[in-house]
């Protein structure tokens, strides 16, 4: 399960390093210094503290300067890839989609909230699952999408009542609250409102108050109670300027500046109006600045002023459809109906309003197809009507024009399906092509991920031989001189004749033999380190003089037997057969309680095979699976970490076969 979460982690990270290189052209001209090393000199963390720091960083940033935090998401997100820290890719996708949705970038806010969310699930961890969901219904709702909004909220507002989460149900309810509200469904969203604002005064969450008191000015002025609104949206304008809350503020500023407008004080609308755009200037929001230059719009149209209303409008489409936003979008239209039918050109307000229905349907899920056609069949039969009584035509003529007209609606409805099948296979291939573009991703991820696996281990050996290599040079060096210089000294003392007579002369040639004792001892343990044979004559030598030092003991029958061109496999290689047939041989030593061993190095040019068998006491190969000692341990992950093989063949009192196979 580990590694399929790197895999996932890491299959995009090209994709990472792509859009990092594009963030400095969305960054904008905030005044905050964004700093790419936000640490202290001399201070170094590992790659989780780093994730965890950077995702404080963007979420710091968020609501103030949003293109300072994007920086440090995706840093966040290139850190966690490399890492392999899954959590912490949760995280910080999470962030950076919220980044993105406070940017009004809703594709790829809705691209990092489902990245998270597929994380989430495959960590099994609910709190993420929820927040994710959450996220995913705001930003459908910010586009207008209003059944997947509900669809993912209520979702996500089930596993925060089952992890028995308050701040997670309190975002769930406000979010809930504000889709009603657009529905026109104010009991609902009161209701909603008033439960989430009770929860997030329980946990003192000021960011969650200022959101939810903000809504409920909202909720009080569009049903006329001007006294309540104003009282909430001087609360939220406190308790988000008091957690630096910019986004809000907006918001906030925006709503203001309606309920200004419609108490005709223009003054004091245009003044919150035009904080709110300069907040939005600053904090790089599309889709906030077109409600506001909307708002700023309508200003000018209350005032008799059209001639300024026309451009903060346009602008305001504009900007609705470069989000995506559909709200938006359906209010400019409904603005322009209103604003040409102030200046009596019947025909574009009329075109303007049946724009601004056309989106209000489709907002609200109607099934516009249907809708269509049913005031198509009025407006015809109407037509019908008019034209029998009109010119008296006789009965069979009307049937035939009737008919017509049906032959013609079912053509239409012939067409709508066609197109709709075509859209849907459209949709198809879309779907078919980015998952194959996903498996490709994640092919290479893995062959890259296992190339710098082998290319580390292969670092981690060799630096291991090095070690040996040195350690075994300092004993024989070093030491060795030390004890040389002692048995002089002694050998010295033992020729001097006038010792006195209580040093007696078997101490000292005892003292000698200890020396030369430690001498053997340092020559086994220096050539164990490093052997000279191995460098020198390669590894059928090394083992020949392993076997030789064996030998010298009587105990053991050694057969040794090769078969094949003499091996030359590169240096990592040998020392690790040459480390592993020394482990093997001292297992049997200290384990089997064999007398004769046969070993065997048969090499094919393509595959190096060594067979060591001993006649010993052999054991359980099942239940050696269940608790491996660590010199077995280690000989599979040696061999492993090259390619090659280990294979046991052992039976009790029977004795044990172990054959090693690499690549050569």
């Amino acid at each position: 399960m580990n590694r399929h979460c790197i895999q996932i982690i890491n299959r995009h990270l090209l994709m990472i390093v792509l859009v990092m290189s594009l963030v400095p052209a969305i960054a904008g001209t905030d005044s905050y210094i964004f700093d790419p090393e936000p640490l202290k000199p001399g201070e170094k963390t590992s790659g989780k503290e780093r994730v965890d720091l950077l995702c404080k960083l963007c979420w710091d940033q968020t609501y103030a300067y949003p293109s300072i935090a994007l920086r440090y998401g995706m840093e966040a997100i290139g850190e966690a890839a490399r890492s392999g820290y899954l959590s912490g890719s949760i995280k910080a996708h999470n962030l950076t989609g919220i980044v993105y949705d406070v940017m009004s970038v809703f594709d790829s806010a809705l691209y990092h909230y489902h990245y998270a969310l597929e994380l989430s699930q495959i960590k099994g961890d609910t709190a993420l699952i929820a927040s994710n969901l959450t996220n995913i219904g705001l930003t459908h709702w910010h586009t207008g999408n209003f059944r997947e909004a509900l669809s993912y909220l209520f979702k996500a507002l089930n596993y925060f009542e089952i992890k028995n989460s308050q701040y997670g149900q309190a975002a769930c309810l406000n979010n809930i609250g504000l889709i009603y509200l657009d529905l026109n469904n104010s009991e609902r969203a009161l209701s909603s409102f008033e439960e989430s604002l009770k929860l997030y005064s329980a946990i003192k969450n000021t960011l969650g108050m200022g959101a939810v008191t903000t809504n409920l000015g909202k909720l009080w002025s569009s049903n006329g109670n001007d006294d309540k609104a104003m009282n909430y949206l001087v609360m939220s304008e406190k308790l988000k300027i008091s957690c630096k809350d910019n986004y809000g503020l907006t918001i906030t500023y925006r709503y203001l500046g309606q309920l200004m407008t419609r108490l005709n004080k223009f003054a004091m609308a245009e003044k919150y109006l035009n904080k709110s755009i300069s907040l939005t200037d600053k904090i790089s929001d599309p889709n906030e600045k077109g409600w506001t230059l909307l708002e700023i719009a309508n200003l000018n149209l209350k005032t008799n002023k059209p001639q300024k209303a026309y451009k903060p409008a346009q602008e305001a489409l504009k900007l609705a459809k470069e989000v995506k936003s559909l709200k938006l979008e359906s209010e400019v239209y409904n603005f322009l109906s209103q604003y040409y039918s102030t200046l009596k050109d019947t025909g574009k307000s009329y075109q303007y309003y049946r724009s601004f229905k056309k989106l209000e349907e489709e907002i609200l899920n109607v099934n516009r197809v249907n809708q269509l056609i049913d005031l198509e069949l009025q407006h015809l039969s109407k037509k019908k009507t008019n034209e029998i009584a009109s010119l008296n035509r006789e009965k069979n003529n009307q049937v035939v024009l009737i008919e017509e007209q049906q032959q013609l609606l079912g053509q239409r409805n012939m067409m709508l399906v066609v197109a709709a099948i075509l859209l849907l296979i459209t949709l198809l291939s879309a779907v078919f092509v980015f998952r194959e573009i996903r498996q490709r991703q994640r092919r290479r991820t893995q062959v890259q991920m296992q190339a710098l696996r082998e290319k580390q281990l292969r670092e981690i050996l060799e630096a291991e031989i090095g070690e040996r290599k040195r350690i075994g040079e300092e004993l024989h060096d070093s030491l060795g001189q030390s004890l040389s210089l002692i048995k002089l000294n002694i050998s010295t003392l033992r020729d001097k004749s006038f010792l006195p007579q209580d040093c007696p002369q078997p101490m000292l040639d005892n003292l000698l033999t200890l020396v030369d004792g430690a001498f053997s001892e340092l020559r086994i343990i220096s050539h164990n380190m490093a052997p000279i044979m191995l460098r020198e004559k390669g590894l059928l030598a090394a083992i020949q003089d392993l076997i030789d030092r064996l030998s010298e003991s009587t105990k053991y029958t050694i057969h040794f037997e090769t078969i094949g061109p003499p091996p030359h496999p590169e240096p990592l290689i040998e020392n690790t057969l040459y480390r592993v047939v020394q482990e093997l041989i001292n297992n049997i030593m200290h384990h089997s309680g064999a007398n004769e061993i046969c070993l065997q190095v048969i090499n094919d040019g393509g595959e190096l095979t060594i067979m060591l068998e001993d006649n010993g006491c052999g054991f359980d190969p099942d239940q050696q699976q269940n608790n491996k000692g660590i010199g077995i341990k280690n000989i599979h992950k040696r061999l492993s970490n090259l390619g090659g093989t280990v294979h046991i063949d052992s039976v009790l009192n029977r004795g044990t076969t172990v054959t090693l196979t690499i690549p050569v």
